[in-house]
């Protein structure tokens, strides 16, 4: 499942001030050394809300572990731990799911406004099938920026795929009349399949572009 991108709200930047991030490094590492993923992952989170200095202290002790300057923060993290554990491509890729849901939970624990990680997050879950989470995510979204066309439209998909018409319906409608007028797109996307069966559905494109749903 696709989800759109929103333009018109920027995203909040976490915060700036800084926890010790040596030995809270020393300690990810040495979990994850041990295959200890969610201990490491409760270490590195000292380090979430400035990991690009934790890349100065990890480089300045010869241990890049992967690391670059064009590296996303929770790409970063991800890779202090999972370079640290010998592991199979498949396991690798479970893991690095797990961890990526955890940083970016911690991220939201710290700012709990940060449209971009909640963006983020909303994609993971969908992609990993959470949907009463990413439900979850994308109703704090529209409640943040209630005049993002693209957070009801995301709204509406993930009602419409938890079989929620009413809610759906209701969604796609303020997405409508918010601007949201990427007709292609509401008529293809697989997670509106569900709601294009109501004939409510119908009735909407009818009103809004007036044209029938093409089959």
């Amino acid at each position: 499942m696709a989800r759109a991108r929103p333009t018109a709200c920027s995203a909040r930047r976490s915060g700036t001030s800084e926890p010790p991030a040596r030995g809270a490094r020393r300690a990810g590492l040495s979990a994850a050394r041990h295959r200890s993923p969610r201990r490491s992952m409760g270490a590195f989170r000292a380090l979430v809300v400035c990991p690009r200095r934790a890349a100065s202290y990890t480089q300045a002790e010869g241990e890049t572990y992967g690391c670059g300057p064009g590296m996303s923060d929770d790409r970063f993290l991800r890779s202090l731990n999972w370079r640290a554990i010998p592991l199979d491509r498949e396991t690798a890729r479970s893991l690095s799911d797990e961890f990526q849901v955890l940083f970016l939970q911690s991220v939201l624990e710290i700012d709990p406004e940060n449209m971009e990680v909640m963006i983020q997050l909303g994609d993971l879950y969908t992609r990993l099938g959470r949907l009463e989470e990413s439900l979850a995510i994308d109703i704090r979204l529209v409640k943040l920026c209630p005049e993002e066309k693209v957070f009801h439209y995301n709204l509406a998909c993930t009602y419409s795929v938890l079989k929620h018409m009413d809610s759906a319906l209701l969604a796609l409608e303020k997405a409508l009349l918010l601007g949201y007028d990427d007709i292609e797109q509401i008529e293809t996307d697989t997670d509106l399949g569900n709601l294009r069966k109501d004939r409510r559905f119908r009735h909407l494109i009818k009103a809004h572009f007036n044209r029938e749903l093409q089959a």
